[in-house]
């Protein structure tokens, strides 16, 4: 996905996060993905990423991606590699860590969160 539409890769993540984490979505299924992957990207361009998804070009990306992120401690997902304005990058794994990624990142609290309440109140 990002090699083909880099600039649509944080929407396309946020719609697949969304989907699997929230909506409890099969987004390892082909047509879900797909489906995902539309309502981002459109019919055509959908097609174009799940076409592109089998090559050996993203394969051999992929899993040189995956031995990377093994190098550096990971052991399950989501695994976070983030590094700040001052160049230093830490790991982050588990869904609780959202607020210390941001924390990490240098990103102010939101005063409020969709629910009216203080900022970050579900991940802290």
């Amino acid at each position: 996905m990002d090699m083909l539409y880099p600039q649509k890769l944080p929407e396309t993540l946020d719609a697949i996060y969304q989907a699997s984490f929230v909506a409890h979505q099969p987004v390892h299924e082909q047509i879900c993905l797909l489906e995902i992957l539309e309502t981002v990207h459109g019919k055509e361009q959908a097609q174009e990423i799940l076409s592109q998804s089998t090559t050996n070009e993203v394969k051999t990306r992929l899993t040189a991606k995956t031995e990377e992120v093994i190098s550096k401690g990971s052991f399950g997902l989501p695994w976070y590699i983030a590094t700040n304005a001052k160049g230093k990058e830490d790991h982050f794994w588990g869904f609780d860590n959202i607020a210390a990624v941001a924390n990490h990142l240098g990103f102010e609290k939101p005063k409020s969160d969709s629910m009216g309440g203080r900022g970050w109140r579900s991940v802290l």
